[in-house]
């Protein structure tokens, strides 16, 4: 390759780099924004009007970033924490549901091409109220 192609492949490769982790960055602050709104959206009042627009801009983050098909958002209730996704910050007894099943979701994780960034901050049932 000649010198003055591979200096412009370098550049070129340098910025795609600083790119992706510009995105990495913004995607991580969405989420905490999300997690922010979640947070909010626990403290109101149910019938507040408040409470439709928290749920409304949530919902259109949420499905902005779904959208963008390099971005994962993990954890959801009834799922199956997993150790290499879930982060288990509290264990309770829920009636009729197994063990590790999520119960709420404190702040959602999220993989960004494949990378995982975070994993799900979550409580998880412990078993005790599943049916046998």
């Amino acid at each position: 390759m000649e010198p003055h192609l591979a200096g412009t492949e370098r550049r070129l490769l340098s910025e795609l780099t600083r790119l992706d982790l510009d995105t990495e960055t913004l995607v991580e602050t969405l989420v905490e924004a999300l997690d922010r709104l979640d947070l909010l959206d626990r403290h109101l009042d149910a019938g507040a009007r408040e409470t439709s627009e928290v749920r409304a801009i949530t919902a259109q983050l949420s499905s902005a970033l779904a959208a963008h098909g390099a971005v994962e958002l993990i954890g959801a209730r009834g799922e199956r924490a997993a150790p290499d996704t879930h982060h288990v910050v509290d264990v309770t007894d829920a009636a009729g549901l197994e063990a590790d099943t999520v119960v709420k979701v404190v702040k959602r994780g999220v993989r960004y091409r494949g990378t995982q960034l975070r994993p799900a901050a979550v409580v998880v049932s412990s078993g005790k109220g599943a049916q046998a």
